[in-house]
């Protein structure tokens, strides 16, 4: 078992940032600190979600315990990827309107359509 002493709770609390609000008790404060260092991402959004709850210290204690660990790390998991695919859609998107936008920007029209019509009196067709 570890020693916690006043400095060690400082420091994890300081570490914690965020979520040492949501942890009342200090004798888990290295458990949290633990599952912070190894799931970064996961336990950021756990934090998060936890703070849109009724009872946001209880939820984080509950999504972090032992028994609900590994259902809680495949939850957050999917959490992130349907996030990041969000993300990576709107990027997408917003580079298609940019490349949609130059095209109809540089497109001209007029001189296009002279050019068909010079090629179509020589007989030359045009692809559009």
């Amino acid at each position: 078992m570890f020693v916690v002493d006043n400095k060690r709770i400082t420091t994890m609390r300081k570490h914690l940032g965020k979520a040492s609000e949501l942890i009342k008790d200090d004798a888990y404060l290295p458990m949290f600190r633990n599952r912070q260092k190894k799931y970064k991402q996961e336990f950021d959004e756990s934090v998060e979600v936890a703070k849109t709850k009724r009872d946001p210290e209880r939820y984080l204690a509950s999504v972090w315990s032992l028994k609900n660990l590994e259902q809680s790390l495949l939850w957050m998991r999917g959490r992130i990827a349907r996030a990041i695919n969000k993300l990576a859609r709107q990027r997408q998107e917003k580079k298609q309107r940019k490349m949609e936008e130059r095209a109809r920007r540089d497109m001209n029209y007029s001189g296009r359509a002279k050019i068909s019509q010079m090629y179509g009196d020589m007989g030359i067709c045009l692809k559009s």
